[in-house]
This record gives structure tokens, sequence and C-alpha cells, in this order.
């Protein structure tokens, strides 16, 4: 193997910046097209050329690389654009993708990388129709490049500058201490990759010439175990109040965004337990969790936190919940903890997992709308009901005036029920 010139569409956020980092590491020669909007002058010691990957790819004509990494569209149009535009002139062709693509996310099985994919109907709108536009991007890059594409399929991406606040909430909560609002079962599955290890992978796949479909998800792991390693992480000697779902629910809590990682909405059994086996035999590696959550809060107290109105979870609301739910819970159920047998995972993708013991199905999901980029994640039903099928819409068309890397994506539905251009 040697080092390769490596072309990213966008490399300025989040995933982008990490596949920079990843593909810096390996010796690897990085050119940048982007708008020059998101954190221009980044990497300063790169060749970055501005300009519009929706409409007008020209500014790159007459040059060649060995990999051109997409991570941030869902627009079919503008997936062929590029994938046409670099046939012929692109070793191989690397698409960010997700697991909403999926047809059906009741069952691992379902999900699994040959399986039925989401089909777009009359009608979609954001974000239902976000699924099914991948798929089509997908097969867009697919049809172009056949086995030189490389599609990843991640679920929720966490780490160092992720830009929502569903995972760097709860480091950052339970290292402050007290009374914590813990919601649902303790025994209800989270699942997420560090974006370090997401990029990694994806920069030693193309230096393998690998091609085809990887989900990449990281270990599913216990609610409550996650929430007992963000207290090792941070020596915090926080106690955790686990209030049911049917009772946060009551009080007004939306079950699709209203606490990170949450989901309280029923048939949604397999979200998180996505199964990466495919990737983990070709080398995909997850460092540990406590590591993951002690460089996200490192990152996200540095930072100064997020803005108060996107925090995931307001203090005043915790509060709220806290005085209105948990006092009126018997002890020995909102201090319910894991049996022993739910030990902290390993920091392999997909091994060394015991199986919870549980008394209620394995975790709830929300058809889930993740992008690389910003990773929006929020149940269909909780966007119709809160009208963001149409305001995301209108986002969508605000979002064109700035950087947009792949088509109409520049919009964050937070935790507490907020969009935000981001």
């Amino acid at each position: 193997m040697k080092p390769m010139r490596i072309l990213v569409l966008g490399g300025t956020r989040f995933l982008g910046r990490a596949i920079v980092d990843a593909a810096l590491g390996r010796g690897d020669t990085v050119t940048l097209f982007n708008r020059g909007k998101s954190n221009p002058g980044l990497f300063p010691g790169l060749e970055t050329v501005t300009g519009d990957r929706t409409a007008d790819l020209s500014a790159l004509d007459g040059r060649d690389w060995d990999a051109v990494f997409d991570v941030a569209c869902y627009d079919p149009a503008v997936a062929r654009l590029s994938a046409e535009a670099f046939e012929g002139r692109a070793g191989r062709y690397v698409f960010v993708s997700t697991v909403s693509v999926y047809a059906d996310q009741n069952t691992t099985a379902a999900q699994l990388e040959d399986a039925p994919v989401a089909q777009l109907r009359d009608g979609m709108e954001f974000p239902e129709n976000y699924g099914p536009n991948k798929a089509l991007c997908e097969r867009v890059v697919q049809e172009t490049y056949g086995d030189r594409a490389l599609i990843g399929r991640p679920g929720l991406i966490t780490g160092p500058h992720d830009p929502t606040d569903r995972v760097p909430y709860w480091p950052r909560r339970i290292a402050r201490g007290g009374l914590v609002l813990a919601p649902g079962d303790p025994a209800a599955l989270v699942q997420f990759i560090d974006v370090r290890d997401l990029a990694g992978w994806l920069a030693d796949a193309c230096h393998a010439g690998r091609g085809g479909v990887y989900n990449l998800t990281g270990t599913p792991l216990p609610f409550g175990t996650m929430l007992d390693l963000c207290k090792t992480a941070t020596y915090s000697d926080a106690e955790l109040s686990w209030i049911p779902d049917g009772r946060l629910i009551a009080a007004g809590v939306d079950p699709g965004m209203g606490i990170p990682l949450w989901i309280g909405e029923p048939g949604y059994d397999a979200f998180n337990d996505v199964d990466s086996s495919r990737a983990v035999a070709a080398g995909l590696a997850c460092r540990p969790v406590t590591e993951t959550l002690r460089d996200t809060l490192a990152w996200d107290l540095a930072r100064g936190g997020p803005a108060p109105s996107d925090e995931g979870l307001s203090a005043a609301e915790e509060e709220r919940l806290l005085r209105e739910l948990a006092a009126s819970l018997p002890r020995r159920l909102s201090q319910r903890s894991l049996p022993a047998s739910a030990a902290p995972l390993t920091g392999r993708c997909g091994a060394g997992v015991p199986p919870p013991a549980r008394s209620a199905p394995r975790t709830r999901r929300a058809s889930a709308v993740m992008t690389s980029m910003t990773s929006v994640h929020l149940t269909a039903a909780s966007a119709v009901r809160k009208g963001w099928a149409k305001r995301g819409k209108q986002m969508v068309r605000s979002a064109n005036s700035g950087e947009v890397q792949g088509g109409p994506r520049l919009y964050r539905i937070t935790p507490a029920g907020r969009a935000a251009i981001s």
C-alpha cells in the first residue's frame, strides 16, 4: 500500500473533518471541495477548492484522485452529479449513507446489509423521505462505480465535535452530579459509534481496496450500563432516578425527542441493535466507550457546552420532571440497576456483549434520520405531530443559501424540539 490522493466533498464538519484527520494520519494527500462557509481555515495546510457541489464541479475538471469521499449527500440528483463527474477520474467512491435506508428496522435481521431498503413514495416529505432518498443515492453510486463503490451505513455517530447533544448531554450531566433523571428502562439498548473509529475504518477500507455495503455501528449496550460508564469516566457520585416511559409521556415529554437517546414510542425494537459483523470482519474496531465519553466531555466543556436552547434536556425541565415524578416512585423502582451480567463492553465493535436480563422488549427505536454531519434523530410520528416535516422543508430552502454539501441538509432537529440551521 502507498499514500493516496483523496478528495473530500465538504470536510470541515464532524465526520468530514474526522475523515480528513484519518487520511492525513495515513500519509494521504487531501484536497477539500466546499463552499468555505463552515469552519473556513480549519485546515490551512491543505488545498481547498471553493465551489458548490450541488450545481458546478468544473473547478475540479482535469484532475483525478484515488478516492472521493462523499459524506453528506441525501439528494439523488446531487449524488448523480458528483458520481458521474468523477467517473473515470476516481479509483474509488466512498458514500456515507445511513442505517435509515432499511425498509424494516424492527428486527436486527431486517437491517443486515442485503436486506430490502425503503422506497420513495409520492407525497413523502422530510423526515419520512430521508431513508428512501439515501437509498436512491446509494443506487446511483453503485450503478456508476460498481465494485469500486464503498457504501458505509452508520447509525448514531458521536465523539468530539458532535453537533447534536444526544450523547454529549450524558457525560456532562453525570459529571455535574446530584439526582439525575434517567429515562425509561435501564435494560433498553443504546448504540453509537465514535466518529474517529468510523472515519478510520473508511480510510483503511480505501487503502485495502474494499467495495460493497457495510453497516458501521458500535456495540449495543444497555442504557443503564452507558450511564454507569459515564459515572466511571467522570468519577461522579450522581444518583440515577429511573422514570418509566409511561410516566414521562404522561408528563408531556415527547417520546421521540424529549430526552437525549430515549425513545418512548413502541414499534422500534431494533433501531439500537444493528449488526456490523461484516465491517468487524473487515477490520472495524471501536475504542472503549469510556474513552469516547471522556474525549467528548473534554471537547464539550472546552467549548463551553451547547447553547442553552440546544441542550438535550434543560436543567429546569429535568428539575420539573424529577419533582413531579421521582418523588412518587417507590425507591426500589427509581434506583433500579442492571444485573451483573450486563457488564461493561469490550472495545471491539460487536464482540463480547452479554445479553442483559430484560423484563421488557428490547430497545425501542426512532425511525432515525441521521446525517453524517448533523445526525438528525427523531421519529417520523413526532415530526409530523409537531409540524416538523413542513418546517423542515422550509429550512431546507434556507439552508441552500449557506454551505450545502450534497443537497439540503444543513438543519438540525434538537432534542429540545427546536430546529436550527447548523
